[in-house]
This record gives structure tokens, sequence and C-alpha cells, in this order.
């Protein structure tokens, strides 16, 4: 197992504490625990996470990270957070990165919300290369409960082109649809 695994593993289990610790309090108990570490390791670099949750009579919350360097330019990390309401509302996000000593990089990441009201979902990532071309993408549903109306876009972006947006809606029978103006 190497070392990034270890303390990934490690981190997820102080994340995992956290939350169980906040996740004891009774529903009328506020309830928080976290920590944070910050490690030099064997690459010549720095390691470093910290986690964090509360749990109150309104909902939940969780979240951690995760960075590790290796001292010689080169990084790469790791988030995630997810959230509760006490109504059935549910939050997640993920995301994670890396960058080289030659100036590329990338990072990803999504998202998503379901509640009540309806469901939203994005996931994209974006990218520069060793010359400085940023590329980038994002696509995104929201679904609305009580009308069955979908929205879908996609977002798209390079140096070379530009942006570039579409979008399609659709009724809760499936046929399209103008989207609705904000």
């Amino acid at each position: 197992m190497t070392y990034f695994n270890r303390t990934l593993i490690a981190a997820c289990l102080l994340l995992l504490a956290a939350f169980i610790l906040a996740l004891v309090g009774g529903s009328s108990n506020a309830l928080a625990g976290g920590g944070r570490f910050h490690l030099q390791n064997p690459a010549g670099g720095l390691t470093s996470g910290a986690g964090h949750a509360f749990q109150g009579a309104k909902g939940g919350f969780a979240n951690s990270h995760l960075v590790r360097t290796d001292g010689a330019g080169n990084a790469t990390g790791v988030s995630g957070a997810t959230g509760t309401t006490a109504n059935g509302g549910l939050v997640k996000r993920q995301g994670n990165f890396n960058r080289s000593a030659d100036g590329t990089a990338n990072h990803q990441s999504s998202a998503s919300a379901s509640g009540q009201q309806g469901e939203v979902s994005s996931a994209g990532n974006a990218s520069k290369n060793a010359e400085g071309e940023l590329t980038a993408d994002r696509s995104s549903q929201a679904t609305n409960a009580q009308t069955g109306m979908t929205a879908n876009t996609s977002t798209t972006y390079s140096g070379s082109e530009g942006v570039t947006h579409t979008a399609t809606c659709t009724d809760a029978s499936g046929a399209v649809v103008v989207c609705p103006s904000h």
C-alpha cells in the first residue's frame, strides 16, 4: 500500500470518526467534531488534510479534504462533502485535482442535491496544458418535482474556440419544450 493511499485512508477514518461523533447526538442536540493534520511525507513534500462534521435538529453536514505535495512542484488533492436536512434533503459534492511541475493541471468535480422541490446534478472538469491553454466543460441537469420539467445544460470552453453553451428542456412526458427564462 502506498504512502498516499495510507494517508487517504487515515483522512477518511478521521472524517468517519467526526461524522459518527456528530450523529451520536439526538435530534435536539447539536454536536460537531473534526480534526486536521499536516505531515512531512517521504516524497519531500507536505501531506495535509481535515475532516469536520456537524449534526443538529435541522440536519447534518460532513466534509473532508486531503492535499499532498512532493517537494518537486507536483500536487494532488481530493475533497468531498455531504449534508442532509431534517425533511429529507440531501446534498453531495466531490472533487479532485492534480498539478504537475511542468505546469499542467486538471480539476474534476461533481455535485448533486435533492429534496422536496426536485433535484439537480452537475459535473465537469478543467485542464491546463504546459503551454497554458485552458479547456473546461460542465454538464448540469435540474428537475422540478412539482412539474416534472427537466433542464439539461452543457457548457464548454477552450482558449481557441471560446465558450459554447447548450440547453434543452423537457416536460414530464419527455417532450422537448422551450426552456423558461430566468
